[in-house]
């Protein structure tokens, strides 16, 4: 039976997670109800929110799918204290997660604990519900104490996490037991646990001294999937480097990354020019990564006195095909202003243009921005019929300002959209009668 302890802090950080499932957010009925960005978001919340109070009582293995339709995994973060799961959302979607670990103790207890989540979460603790809190927030994270019960032996625990995904949204979950030495982490399917458990040692044990990456040896065995049945034979997992050159280009997204074999290494230097990197151990059926940064490498770009510093910045930003919104989205209106401010048309400048609308008629995070930018394209320089067609469609459909009909991600109250729809009104409406008009 492999158990295992909490951390330092008394945090459980073993567990095996489900999800993050996504489903579309439908929009309000109410017009213009509330003229408050937060306000609107916090009751948006409270509608997608969804008690239960009971879950499925299908037994959890790796890699069998939840009652939410995803495997379950186990999760893997170095020295992180919580499952995180945090990510960008460019249009509005309900997040919703599991997350189950085993708590082992030898006899019957009671014991204070405390939930911290930025979603909405309930705890089921042998089946039974035994806390809950239905109230997500975008921040700061909540703390939820409440009394444990755990009975003599083993306690599955399976915690149900919701929340809008909303911008920058904070997925987390951390699960704190005070005065707890007595309680172990337990986690069944011990064949196949052990490799990870091994793989996550691996990880933890690489240290990043001076520019080179030292790596401590791999114990860990396998059986090779290339070998017949009758004939298997035990292999080191492959350990992978994984270069990042962050590349801001979104057409240059298929050349930023290159991958390095480098199972057996236990020394290595990284390149010069690398300040981001990830290191993999490939299992059978999953694989676990650990995220490098080399900050003392990320430095500003400076140059020459005598260089027009306007201009060097126009030709950096026109160099850019594109700028990644995801993986697989984009906006291009700042580089094809750049491109023109340098009479450099680019040939499919229409189908970009296009992509820009579309994203600007979904309302998606950040479409302000390029909205304003494309306020100005559209004034200074000539488009074609079909374009100006859709520019209407587009502008005369927009959401401007948070009492306005509809709900989306777009941040009204931050700086830069202040800027752009309430200092320069009289600008923007020349722009939009001559669009109308």
């Amino acid at each position: 039976m492999e158990t295992l302890r909490l951390n330092q802090a008394g945090f459980v950080t073993h567990f095996l997670v489900s999800g993050p499932v996504l489903s579309d957010v439908q929009a309000m009925d109410e017009k213009g109800s509330n003229k408050d960005q937060l306000a609107l978001e916090s009751e948006l919340r409270s509608k997608i929110i969804t008690n239960k109070d009971s879950l499925s009582s299908e037994k959890v293995l790796l890699g069998k799918l939840s009652e939410i339709g995803t495997p379950w995994e186990y999760y893997y973060s170095h020295d992180n204290y919580f499952i995180d799961k945090s990510t960008f959302y460019p249009l509005l979607k309900k997040v919703e997660m599991l997350a189950f670990t085993c708590l082992f103790v030898e006899e019957e207890c009671t014991i204070d604990a405390v939930l911290w989540s930025f979603g909405a979460f309930e705890v089921f603790v042998n089946g039974e519900k035994q806390a809950k809190n239905l109230r997500p927030v975008y921040k700061p994270i909540n703390r939820c104490d409440f009394p444990l019960y755990l009975k003599s032996g083993r306690n599955e625990i399976i915690i149900r996490f919701q929340n809008l995904g909303v911008r920058d949204t904070r997925n987390i979950i951390g699960l704190q037991l005070q005065n707890a030495n007595h309680v172990w982490v337990l986690l069944s399917e011990e064949e196949k646990v052990k490799p990870l458990l091994e793989a996550q040692e691996f990880l933890d044990g690489c240290i990043l001294k001076k520019g080179f990456l030292q790596l401590p040896k791999l114990s860990m065995k396998r059986t090779s999937k290339d070998c017949a049945e009758s004939n298997t034979s035990l292999v080191s997992p492959k350990v992978t480097l994984r270069y990042d050159n962050g590349s801001p280009d979104f057409f240059a997204q298929s050349t930023r990354y290159e991958n390095l074999d480098i199972t057996g290494e236990t020394d290595i230097k990284i390149k010069e020019s690398i300040s981001n990197f990830t290191v993999s151990v490939e299992l059978e059926d999953t694989k676990l990564s650990r995220k490098f940064e080399l900050v003392e490498r990320i430095l500003p770009n400076y140059v020459d006195q005598d260089v027009n510093g306007k201009e060097y910045v126009i030709r950096e930003i026109s160099k850019v095909g594109a700028i990644p919104r995801g993986s697989v989205d984009r906006f291009s209106m700042y580089n094809l202003l750049a491109r023109r401010a340098r009479n450099e048309v680019q040939i499919n400048e229409e189908e970009e243009i296009l992509n820009d609308l579309k994203h600007m008629e979904n309302r998606r995070d950040c479409s302000d921005f390029v909205f304003a930018a494309y306020m100005r394209f559209y004034r200074l320089y000539e488009v074609s019929e079909a374009i100006k067609k859709r520019t209407k469609e587009v502008v005369l459909n927009y959401r401007y300002w948070m009492n306005e009909e509809g709900t989306d991600v777009c941040a009204f109250g931050v700086k830069i959209t202040l800027y752009c729809f309430i200092s320069v009104p009289l600008w923007l409406e020349s722009c939009i009668q001559r669009i109308i008009l």
